[in-house]
């Protein structure tokens, strides 16, 4: 990985990291039960952001062009199905962790 490859990964995972924190804090203080996931919509995507305990999960959805035609509701259901795809996966990696922590701790 080169060098900007590697200052673009540390910035998005600060980047990552303190919009979960403020997002966590705000869920807590609303007394809305724990943070489960965090969207960040912009101009040409969706940012997801799933905890994983010692991790964040950060996944990307474009916007396509089916998306900005149709509108709102085809990109709430492209969003929809991201965060299902999202959900088995972060389980999956999750697990992977906790197994891979377990060996390194015997």
């Amino acid at each position: 990985m080169d060098l900007k490859a590697e200052e673009d990964v540390v910035l998005l995972a600060a980047m990552s990291s303190a919009v979960y924190s403020i997002s966590n804090q705000a869920v807590t203080q609303l007394n809305t039960g724990p943070l489960l996931t965090t969207s960040i919509e912009g101009e040409r995507g969706t940012l997801l952001l799933k905890d994983l305990g010692d991790f964040i999960f950060v996944a990307h959805v474009p916007k396509t062009k089916t998306d900005k035609e149709l509108g709102a509701r085809v990109r709430s259901y492209h969003i929809g199905i991201a965060m299902n795809v999202m959900e088995a996966a972060a389980e999956k990696i999750k697990k992977y962790l906790e197994d891979l922590a377990k060996e390194s701790s015997e």
